[in-house]
């Protein structure tokens, strides 16, 4: 895989240079070149690209960077939710363990909690609290901690990595109720096991670190414009009154209260 550092600090672009948006129908990334960095990061669902002669499925929990200047398009139609910055910055072609080293492909460090974050950072900005200096400093941080990410990932101990591999499967299914035995297949351990390492790990278990996923999801879904019911099915409850008592017993409120016409 190919490296890239960047040589200054990230400056966003003028023109819309970050978003979020839920693809709710299969759709192909465009085939493009653009004269700008983009920074994708996937929240749920999966995207095949290819950036120059590199190709992947980006799922969610992960990443992708496309430089400057070089061709990028999708392999496939698919679904998928995703936050993108769009910037600036001198680079260079590096190897993987130079400092600042960013693939173009890689993973979300597990702490962050990016949905989060970005609205936060997005609320902040449409209230004056955060301007175009402060979302740079903010971008710079989190390329810092992708590259971070990245230079770990290596030396992870085989118990980490099987942490990390089970917080990736609850991200990869936020559409439906966590299924046990299909975790346990998939990664092959038994699912007592696995929920005693995540919970020394994060302090939670497994099925409350999925519904905070679940419903984190949901609140991104309404929030792009869905409607309660539509995002009811889009995580996984074929009952819509069901979801409703759902997500008042997990978050105190109504999902109504996030009901807002798409940005």
């Amino acid at each position: 895989m190919s490296f890239y550092r960047l040589l200054d600090s990230p400056r966003l672009v003028d023109d819309n240079p970050y978003n979020r948006f839920d693809f709710d129908k299969e759709v192909r990334h465009s085939d493009r070149t653009l004269n700008y960095w983009v920074l994708g990061l996937i929240l749920a669902g999966k995207v095949g690209l290819c950036i120059g002669e590199q190709c992947a499925t980006v799922e969610s929990g992960q990443f992708y960077l496309m430089p400057p200047n070089l061709r990028h398009y999708g392999t496939g139609e698919s679904y998928f939710t995703v936050i993108y910055f769009h910037f600036m910055a001198d680079e260079e072609r590096c190897q993987q363990h130079d400092a600042g080293a960013l693939p173009l492909f890689g993973n979300i460090p597990s702490h962050l909690r990016i949905a989060e974050w970005f609205d936060f950072l997005r609320t902040a900005a449409d209230f004056g609290l955060l301007n175009s200096e402060g979302w740079n400093v903010h971008l710079a941080s989190l390329l810092n901690q992708l590259h971070l990410e990245t230079r770990s990932a290596d030396s992870l101990h085989p118990t980490e990595k099987l942490v990390i591999s089970t917080l990736d499967y609850l991200r990869n299914h936020l559409q439906q109720p966590l299924s046990q035995s299909h975790l346990s297949a998939t990664l092959g351990y038994s699912y007592d096991h696995l929920d005693r390492l995540f919970r020394k790990r994060f302090g939670l278990t497994i099925y409350r670190r999925h519904c905070e996923l679940r419903f984190d999801y949901a609140v991104a879904l309404i929030q792009t414009g869905h409607s309660l019911k539509q995002t009811a099915k889009g995580v996984g409850f074929e009952d819509y009154y069901h979801f409703l008592k759902a997500f008042k017993r997990e978050r105190g409120y109504s999902p109504g209260q996030f009901l807002k016409p798409t940005r």
